[in-house]
């Protein structure tokens, strides 16, 4: 992926989301490029406007370690006590610059700081894991999430049903 192009903003590996389920365990290694939005820096709760309007926050890398993401389902089982995730994967913030041999007699410098379009920027590689409730659960506020003061903010929705609309729009 051109490194410029990255650093731009123009392009994100992966544009701003939030994952569908309850919770995503993410083990990731050491490129970087993990972004979480500041949820006080855009008048929305809609993941591609935050694209737009917010800013967010470079995840720093830590060997060994796992992030943990709150999903949609835990937002509306927590009545939004606990907030959805939007995040999104762009170019790592730094990479010592490195030389690599494109032939044998054209040696090349690839990094984040060479400036050049075609310079590429390293793969990044992580291994996320979804946990999504049975898919006939009905997910609504828990008990101790809501009251008289604290109206329940969704009503009931069928896993199952909210995953299969979720994926349709996005694989349609």
């Amino acid at each position: 992926m051109p490194t410029q192009l990255l650093n731009s903003g123009k392009l994100a590996r992966v544009p701003a989301h939030s994952d569908f389920g309850t919770l995503t365990l993410l083990f990731q290694d050491d490129v970087g490029g993990l972004e979480i939005a500041d949820s006080g820096s855009a008048n929305t709760e809609k993941s591609e406007e935050f694209e737009k309007q917010g800013s967010f926050t470079p995840v720093k890398t830590v060997p060994g370690t796992v992030v943990v993401n709150i999903g949609y389902l835990l937002m509306r089982w927590s009545n939004g006590r606990w907030k959805n995730t939007i995040h999104r994967v762009m170019g790592p913030s730094s990479l010592p610059m490195q030389e690599v041999s494109i032939s044998p007699d054209n040696p090349r410098t690839i990094g984040m700081d060479a400036g050049c379009l075609e310079d590429i920027t390293p793969g990044r590689y992580s291994i996320p894991f979804f946990a999504s409730p049975d898919p006939e659960a009905m997910i609504e506020a828990l008990p101790g999430c809501w009251s008289q003061d604290v109206p329940k903010r969704w009503k009931p929705i069928n896993t199952g049903d909210f995953l299969r609309r979720k994926r349709e729009a996005i694989f349609a």
